[in-house]
């Protein structure tokens, strides 16, 4: 290596010497002319020097500046010129790696290390072959785009496609590449990679050049309408017709005239009709501005609906026993709110938020509030708002802007005193919890709502005027500081009699108008409303009941049309119409279980069963969870297995019984998330029942948080699961004694329907769900272990008792 002859360095700087390619430089600088100048033998024609690009073209060269590789060339001619410089035509012979760089007289030298360019035999030639063609076809196309590339350029490729290196270093040579991107193919010496470096740039190039064409396509088409808009105002002055924006401009300022607007606003709307004549007529520009004066000057700035003088308790009650069948809690606590309004009450900055399951009411009592005031009514859903934009608005710059969605409902209410419901507030997601709060706040808040900033208006609105009310499923996710400014109302779950009221006075009624029927020619029987009830409805609400209704609307309709009576559903024509009982009776046991027990559960929609099954199995004393449980239940598990295990000696089970056997614990429906801490009474049953071998009674269900020392603690939503049971078929249910006073407030439709047992124990509660049949060890230690629970009265009598008792001390009180 060391005995390759050391050769004069020429560094490049505006340009790279490709091999195969002959170029021209301008050698001005003086190492380069050095470099020339100790080339020997005919004033240096033919003789050989590396042409070496720079790493950073913008420092000054020194040893370490240089690039690793160049390209071995010859000196073809010389030309002197005025100034001292010279003329080079080199043309470049092969890759070669430098060697022992160093400066000596002011020119650079190396020697210069052969570097193979691959792609040399029959196989590799067949490779990279396709991607030469490709090359070739790409730079003939880019030659029809780009000026700057010769058309000869493809033509030369095409010639030399069966030698792919010296068709990629031509490209690379003739093709305007960036010094940098010449410079990193010079220094590739695999041919394939240069290949897709190659086809990268021309295709980076091509992709310019039709983005330009489409811009320069715009741009005359721009150019054409404003000449023509041009020639057209010219030619509509010449004729006396009037400007057409000049006419829209004048029509917005009679509006804004006419229109008591507030100093901002009307300042606002001023300027934007100046905007408006300044802009090129027809441009977006100009269509934008439009669009916005016309929004903005139909907006009821102090237009409002005009409340009846007759707004009395008398009237708000009448309009609601009208609308809703039940709920006569919530009609009384509306009815108070509106008659305090109507007095000029408090109740102004009060919130009214109707909680509860899906189908029970909650919009369609908003309505009849606003039917009760005499106001429009606006529907603003809040179901999967992401953005507070959705609420605010986004500037009206921005392309596609538009309100937000309460100014856009108090637009389409054309009155600034609506009654606006926000529905499902609940499930608005603006990025976190706080954030969801603060937006609402600043519209539900009246000492903010009075200067309310859409982002698209751009000028505060008053929303004072508005009656806010709110929906929600569950209230537990919301922030504080919205829930302290909301005034709860529960809207509960309906009892099977509420149900069919509601069906009989106002579902069947809706299903007959939505499918253009009579009530003669669609017709429901007493009996098939009790069993489509029952049978294929599982709901806290009526959203699925008014379906199957519709359902069966429909396919009188059908009969309607094809010239028949219409339709008359009795109770045996159900199967035929809605095909089987579509509820869920998987799980409900025809008779008692070992270590299967029913217990309660209490969601966003309402009460549900929730069934429990325990197993033992083999092992080592495990415990396995699984149902998708939180950790909440995970410990009222933990706590009533601590309990069972406690009492193994009473039960007259071995000490260490559980040290060989692994018990797992489910909660069906895997798929479906659980927590909370009143399945542990429910938990404690399946697992005596699972340990003694007695079966767990399949007409009970149990609901009950329990202490670690087996004490039964009081749960929530114990309506809402009692309605639950009845709807399952369940006749008994066990609660906590301490959940009397809500016993004591049921409908007698519940407390008739269910056998309800209070309990403050678990050894009761094992007393009531235990399915005792014939003699055994185990069942008599049980027995006796619940026996002075028995004696004190468990059971109907008990409850009664306990029940007495909670009303004495409630009159007392």
């Amino acid at each position: 290596m060391n005995s390759e002859p050391r050769l004069p360095l020429l560094l490049v700087r505006s340009s790279v010497v490709f091999p195969h390619a002959v170029a021209t430089l301008h050698i001005s600088r003086d190492e380069n002319l050095a470099a020339l100048n100790a080339i020997d033998g005919r004033g240096g024609l033919g003789s050989l020097v590396l042409a070496v690009p720079l790493a950073d073209p913008t420092r000054e060269p020194t040893v370490d500046g240089l690039a690793t590789v160049g390209c071995l060339a010859r000196v073809m001619d010389r030309v002197p010129l005025d100034d001292g410089s010279e003329r080079v035509t080199l043309e470049g012979q092969r890759r070669v790696g430098l060697l022992g760089v160093r400066r000596s007289k002011g020119a650079f030298t190396a020697r210069g290390m052969p570097l193979s360019d691959g792609g040399a035999d029959a196989a590799d030639r067949e490779r990279v072959r396709p991607k030469v063609d490709q090359l070739v076809e790409r730079v003939r196309a880019l030659s029809e785009r780009d000026p700057r590339t010769s058309s000869e350029l493809a033509r030369l490729l095409a010639r030399n496609a069966g030698e792919a290196s010296r068709c990629a270093d031509l490209a690379a040579a003739r093709l305007h590449l960036p010094y940098a991107a010449a410079a990193a193919l010079l220094a590739e010496h695999d041919v394939e990679r240069r290949l897709d470096h190659l086809l990268e740039a021309v295709d980076t190039e091509l992709a310019k050049h039709e983005l330009a064409g489409d811009l320069r396509d715009k741009v005359h088409e721009k150019l054409r309408r404003d000449f023509l808009e041009q020639q057209l105002a010219v030619i509509q002055t010449e004729l006396g017709q009037a400007d057409p924006v000049e006419t829209d401009a004048r029509e917005f300022e009679e509006k804004l005239t006419k229109l008591k607007l507030p100093a901002a606003a009307r300042e606002r709307v001023r300027r934007e009709i100046a905007h408006f004549r300044r802009a090129a007529p027809g441009s977006t520009e100009a269509a934008r501005v439009r669009q916005w004066l016309e929004w903005a000057l139909e907006l009821p700035w102090t237009r409002e609906r005009a409340t009846p003088a007759d707004v009395s308790f008398a009237r708000v009650a009448e309009i609601l026993a009208k609308s809703h069948t039940s709920l006569a809690d919530v009609k009384n606590r509306v009815g108070e709110f509106l008659a305090v309004r109507s007095l000029d009450g408090g109740a102004r900055g009060t919130v009214l938020c109707f909680v509860g399951p899906p189908g029970t009411g909650k919009t369609s009592m908003a309505r009849a509030v606003a039917e009760a005031l005499g106001r429009d009514f606006v529907h603003v859903p809040l179901g999967g708002v992401t953005h507070e934009s959705e609420l605010v608005g986004a500037p009206w710059g921005q392309a596609g802007a538009v309100a937000g969605r309460i100014l856009q409902g108090i637009h389409r209410a054309k009155s600034a005193n609506p009654v606006v419901l926000l529905d499902e507030i609940d499930k608005a997601q603006l990025g976190n919890k706080e954030g969801t709060g603060g937006v609402l706040l600043a519209i539900l808040d009246p000492e903010q709502n009075r200067q309310f900033y859409d982002h698209y208006l751009g000028v505060p609105f008053d929303l004072s005027r508005c009656v806010f009310l709110a929906t929600a499923n569950d209230f537990t996710g919301m922030s504080e500081a919205l829930a302290d400014r909301l005034e709860l109302i529960r809207f509960e779950s309906y009892t099977e009699s509420e149900k069919l009221a509601i069906a009989r006075d106002h579902l069947l009624d809706r299903a007959r108008e939505n499918a253009g029927l009579t009530r003669h020619q669609f017709r429901v029987s007493p009996a098939a409303l009790v069993e489509i009830v029952r049978k294929y409805t599982d709901e806290a609400g009526v959203r699925q009941l008014q379906r199957t209704l519709d359902s069966l609307a429909r396919k009188a309709a059908v009969r309607v049309v094809q010239g028949l009576s219409g339709l008359e559903v009795k109770k045996e024509h159900l199967l035929e119409l809605l095909g089987p009982a579509n509820l869920d009776q998987e799980l409900r046991f025809e008779r008692p279980r070992i270590g299967v027990t029913t217990g309660l559960a209490w969601t966003s929609v309402g009460g549900s069963t929730l069934p429990i099954e325990a197993l033992a199995m083999p092992g080592g004393g495990r415990t396995i969870l699984t149902g998708s449980i939180g950790d909440v239940m995970r410990e009222s598990v933990a706590t009533a297995m601590s309990w069972t295990r406690s009492q193994l000696a009473a039960l007259g089970i071995a000490a260490d019984a559980l040290e060989s056997i692994d018990i797992h614990v489910h909660f069906p429906s895997g798929a479906t998330p659980k927590d909370g801490p009143s399945a542990g009474l429910a938990v404690a049953t399946s697992l005596v029942s699972l340990l003694t071998r007695i079966p767990v009674r399949h007409d009970v269900a149990l609901t009950g948080e329990m202490s670690l020392l087996g004490a039964v603690l009081p749960i929530g939503g114990l309506r809402e699961k009692l309605l639950a049971a009845a709807r399952a078929g369940l006749r008994s249910v066990v609660v906590p004694a301490k959940n009397s006073e809500e016993v004591l407030r049921l409908s007698p439709e519940i407390r008739q329907r269910l056998e309800i047992h209070l309990v403050e124990h678990v050894h009761e509660a094992l007393a009531l769900a235990l399915a005792f049949q014939g003699r055994s060890r185990t069942r008599t230690a049980l027995h006796a272990l619940t026996k002075h629970r028995l004696s004190a009265g468990t059971g109907a009598g008990a409850s009664r008792a306990r029940l007495g008792k909670a009303r004495r001390t409630r009159r007392t009180a």
